[in-house]
């Protein structure tokens, strides 16, 4: 079927390289316009709505804890999903159980951290706790940012939560191992 322009259509696949379009020529006059001074609005000059900033000040040691007990929380409700769906389907809650919840468990707090964190730049309970993890430069953690994340969520949780401690001085383990700030939302 022949084409009318020469652009891509949604089934073509790139089987040929293609080169850019040339760049237009520069008008040898600048308009009225680019001479005033214009202010830029906040979404302009972050790339993010208004609301969506963070805020001026990093995230206190409460706010760390009310998350990350948050968190906790909906794991701990996972946990007795399972264990509730368990007997709901007649199998009893014993020693052979547990390593299938632990499992579980591994595979919730993954799913419950990791999806959050790189789409949205905060689990549920940051967002509860009005926090998220940012990079320096303001942008949504990598995946190896939030995959460490998780890993030194994991490591608090084992610890029973002394590298929360850490916190204290502002930035968590969790931030330190990942290369994330947690701010407050602003």
């Amino acid at each position: 079927m022949p084409r009318s322009s020469d652009a891509p259509s949604l089934f073509d696949l790139p089987l040929v390289q293609r080169s850019p379009p040339a760049p237009e020529p520069e008008p040898e006059h600048q308009p009225i316009q680019d001479e005033l001074a214009f202010e830029i609005a906040p979404e302009q000059a972050t790339g993010q709505p208004a609301g969506e900033r963070l805020g001026p000040h990093p995230a206190r040691f409460g706010d760390h804890l009310r998350a990350a007990v948050a968190d906790l929380l909906l794991l701990v409700a996972a946990g007795l999903v399972a264990l509730l769906g368990c007997e709901l389907l007649g199998v009893r809650a014993s020693a052979e159980v547990l390593p299938g919840l632990v499992l579980f468990l591994f595979a919730c707090s993954f799913l419950l951290t990791i999806v959050p964190l790189a789409f949205w730049g905060r689990t549920l309970g940051m967002s509860w706790a009005g926090v998220e993890a940012r990079t320096p430069e303001g942008l949504l953690p990598s995946f190896g940012q939030v995959l460490r994340r998780w890993l030194a969520g994991l490591l608090t949780l084992t610890l029973a939560g002394l590298p929360l401690l850490v916190a204290l001085s502002g930035r968590s383990v969790a931030d330190r191992l990942s290369g994330t700030l947690t701010r407050r939302r602003g």
